[in-house]
C-alpha cells in the first residue's frame, strides 16, 4: 500500500496518547541518522543552532509532502516510489530531534522542564490532525456533487462530528474531528 501525507495524518489521528508519544520518542531516536550530527556535537550546539539546523530541512519536507500530496490526489500519475515517503520521514525525524534537543537545550539554560512543552506538542499535534482530516472529508465529500448543492448543505448531510478530546489553542477552541480514533 501506498503512503501519502492524508494517510499518515489519519494514521496519527487514530492513535491514543501512548502511540503518540511512543511515535514521539521514536522519531527523535531515529532522527539521529538525518542530524549529520554525532550525539556530542548536537549535545554541544546551543539553541539557537539547533534550531536553524532543523529549520534547514522545512524546504525538503514541503517539497516531499508535496510531491506525496499531489500524486495522492492524482490518480492519473503513477505511485511516487517508496524511496519518497522514506525520505519524507527521515527528514522530519531529523528535524523533530534536533527541535527537540534546542528544546532540552533552552530548558537546561534557563531551569525550566522540557516535559511540559512536549506534552503541550503532542497535544497540538493531535488536535490538528483530527481538525485535518475532518477537512479533507469535508471537502472531498462535498467536492463529489454537482454544482446545484452549496457546500453548507453538503456539510450537513455529513454524519454529525465527535470532539477531539485536546483543546487546540484554548479550552475554548475546540478542533472537530470525524471519524473513529
Amino acid at each position: 500500500m501506498n503512503m501519502s501525507v492524508n494517510r499518515a495524518v489519519a494514521i496519527a489521528a487514530g492513535t491514543d496518547e501512548t502511540e503518540l508519544r511512543s511515535s514521539y520518542e521514536r522519531a527523535v531516536s531515529h532522527g539521529a541518522a538525518n542530524t549529520l550530527c554525532t550525539p556530542e556535537e548536537e549535545s554541544a550546539h546551543g539553541t539557537l543552532r539547533l534550531l536553524t539546523l532543523a529549520t534547514l530541512r522545512l524546504p525538503d519536507l514541503y517539497l516531499y509532502g508535496y510531491l506525496l500530496e499531489a500524486v495522492d490526489e492524482d490518480p492519473s500519475v503513477e505511485p511516487v516510489p517508496p524511496i519518497v515517503a522514506s525520505r519524507l520521514g527521515e527528514i522530519a525525524a531529523g528535524a523533530l530531534r534536533l527541535a527537540h534537543h534546542a528544546l532540552e537545550t533552552h530548558a537546561h539554560d534557563l531551569g525550566y522542564e522540557p516535559g511540559v512543552w512536549v506534552e503541550r506538542a503532542l497535544e497540538q499535534a493531535r488536535a490538528s490532525s483530527c481538525y485535518a482530516i475532518s477537512s479533507v472529508r469535508s471537502d472531498r465529500w462535498s467536492t463529489r456533487h454537482d454544482g446545484a448543492r452549496s457546500r453548507s448543505r453538503a456539510r450537513s448531510r455529513l454524519p454529525p462530528p465527535r470532539r477531539c478530546s485536546y483543546p487546540a489553542s484554548s479550552p475554548t477552541d475546540w478542533r472537530v474531528c470525524s471519524g473513529s480514533t
